[in-house]
C-alpha cells in the first residue's frame, strides 16, 4: 500500500462548497477496485505529529471526498499514487486559475483605475497650470499697463512742468524789460525835470534883475 505525505499546508478552495485547509494529508490506495482513497490527519501544533482515531479519519475521509468531489475523479489502481498527486496538481491548477484570472482583472483595474487617477490629476495639474499662467500673464498685462499709465503720467507732469517754467521765464523776463523800461522813462524824466528847474530859476534870475 502506497503512502504520499505533504508536509507543507494546502489550502484547496471550491466554487460551491466552503475552504478545506489540509495541514498533513495521507494518501492511500483504496480497497476500492479502481479508485484512490484519502486520509485526513490534523497536525498538533507543537510536535506537528498527526494525532486522529479511527472515528475522527472515516468522519475526516468522508468529508474530504465531499470537498473535494467538484475536483476530483476515480482514477484507476494503475495509476497509484501519481495519478492522485497529478489529479491533485490538475485540480489545484483548476482552482488557481480562475483566482488568478480573477487577480488579473482586479490588478489590471486596480492599475487602470490607478493610470485613470493620474491621468485626471495630470489633467487637472495641467488646468491649473494653465490657469496660473493665465493669472500670471494677466497680471504681468496689468503691471504693464499701470507702469505705461505712470510713465505717460509721469512725462506729462515733467513737460506741464517744464511748459509752467519756460512760461514763469518768459514772464520774469517780461517783467524785467518793462522794469528796465520804466527805469529808463524815470531817468529821463529827472533828466527834463532837471532840465525844467534850471529854466526856472534862470527865469526867475530874471525877473528879479528886471
Amino acid at each position: 500500500m502506497a503512502t504520499i505525505q505533504f508536509f507543507s499546508p494546502t489550502v484547496i478552495h471550491s466554487p460551491t462548497k466552503t475552504s478545506f485547509s489540509i495541514p498533513v494529508v495521507r494518501s492511500l490506495t483504496s480497497s476500492r477496485s479502481g479508485s484512490i482513497a484519502i486520509k485526513c490527519c490534523n497536525a498538533s501544533k507543537n510536535g506537528g505529529n498527526a494525532t486522529a482515531n479511527k472515528n475522527n479519519n472515516n468522519n475526516n475521509i468522508n468529508g474530504l471526498e465531499d470537498l473535494l468531489s467538484a475536483y476530483f475523479v476515480e482514477f484507476p489502481n494503475k495509476d497509484g499514487p501519481e495519478g492522485f498527486v497529478d489529479s491533485l496538481r490538475k485540480a489545484a491548477q483548476r482552482v488557481v486559475q480562475p483566482e488568478a484570472e480573477t487577480n488579473k482583472i482586479k490588478i489590471k483595474q486596480v492599475i487602470t483605475e490607478l493610470i485613470t487617477r493620474d491621468e485626471k490629476r495630470v489633467v487637472q495639474h495641467e488646468t491649473e497650470i494653465k490657469k496660473l499662467k493665465q493669472e500670471l500673464n494677466q497680471y504681468k498685462t496689468r503691471s504693464e499697463e499701470k507702469l505705461a499709465q505712470q510713465e505717460t503720467e509721469i512725462k506729462e507732469m515733467k513737460q506741464e512742468r517744464l511748459s509752467r517754467h519756460k512760461t514763469r521765464t518768459a514772464e520774469i523776463e517780461e517783467c524785467q524789460k518793462r522794469l528796465s523800461e520804466a527805469l529808463t522813462l524815470v531817468e529821463e524824466a529827472e533828466i527834463s525835470l532837471q532840465d525844467i528847474m534850471q529854466f526856472l530859476r534862470a527865469d526867475c534870475s530874471a525877473s528879479v534883475n528886471i
